[in-house]
């Protein structure tokens, strides 16, 4: 990642910068999370029910993406105070906001400068329009699933045709529960034995499902970097997992239930570093709507 190799070293770092020297532009904003208990969705809400939008796009997926401006300086001194000193977390973007960050002390930009500033959508932690969708799991080599029984407390066989049934079945299920389907065998729905999870690990971990089933990867013969070097594959689309279980394109496959804000809230309180992955904020932001240039005025 540009962040990661930033750390090593200076010339990495100024490397990872070489798109910014050369545009001097920020192209893309960062979504934060705000830790607000949703006032600042409400105050927007008030903000734009009759704003004058300056541009809006539909997305392939039904989503509408509206810009509209505040320009009044009472109204962003009263959003300022409204944020100030409260937690955030940086949903997607965190590579951005590390390469806008080298890129920054690169230059020497100054405090207050655009330069110095990353572009972001911000939004409640607690949003109403928000959901926090799963990103399911799979491996091409066969792997005993056997093992896991002694992790589970509940069994249920799961007898649809479709990806997004079985998604949905585990979602409404017994929680924590995690969709298992193996290519020799038929989709099962389990729920996790939380306590005996726990208690083969040497140090806690945030009780949610995508930890607890990366904490048993081990279990099932995977390597210590199989989050990352490739083993465990990442899926979005439930039906296209489906598809590729059904064609024998992969061997196994762990479907993954949503997160709430607050279980994803309570997982980071304690700066907890969540599995490759563990979120997928949806509505996804549309790239390219605003661009701000580094010599653009800061209000």
């Amino acid at each position: 990642s540009a962040a990661a190799t930033g750390r090593r070293s200076g010339n990495a770092g100024c490397r990872t910068t070489w798109g910014l020297r050369k545009v001097r532009t920020d192209l893309e904003p960062t979504l934060l999370l705000a830790n607000d208990g949703g006032n600042l969705e409400a105050e927007l809400r008030d903000d734009l029910e009759e704003a004058r939008w300056l541009t809006s796009y539909r997305d392939e997926f039904g989503h509408i993406h509206s810009i509209a401006a505040i320009r009044d300086a009472d109204r962003i001194e009263h959003y300022q105070q409204l944020l100030d000193g409260q937690s955030g977390l940086i949903a997607d973007g965190h590579h951005r906001y590390e390469v806008a960050r080298l890129y920054a002390e690169e230059q020497g930009a100054q405090r207050g400068t655009a330069a110095a500033c990353k572009l972001a959508v911000l939004v409640s932690l607690g949003s109403s329009e928000m959901t926090i969708d799963p990103i399911h799991r799979a491996v091409r080599a066969p792997v005993d699933l056997e093992r896991l029984r002694d992790f589970v407390v509940q069994e249920v066989p799961w007898h649809g045709r479709t990806g997004s049934g079985l998604a949905l079945a585990v979602a409404t299920a017994r929680q924590p529960a995690l969709g298992v389907w193996a290519a020799d065998g038929d989709p099962v729905i389990c729920t996790l034995d939380v306590e005996r999870t726990l208690a083969r690990l040497s140090e806690p971990i945030p009780e949610l499902t995508v930890t607890l089933l990366h904490s048993l990867l081990d279990e099932l013969g995977l390597g210590p970097d199989a989050a990352s070097d490739g083993t465990v594959l990442y899926r979005s689309d439930p039906d296209k997992l489906y598809l590729e279980m059904a064609g024998g394109e992969v061997a196994a496959s762990f479907w993954l239930p949503p997160m709430s804000a607050a279980s994803l809230v309570e997982a980071l309180s304690a700066c907890e570093l969540l599995p490759p992955k563990s979120t997928r904020f949806l509505p996804k932001l549309a790239s390219g709507l605003v661009w701000a240039r580094h010599d653009s005025a800061i209000c």
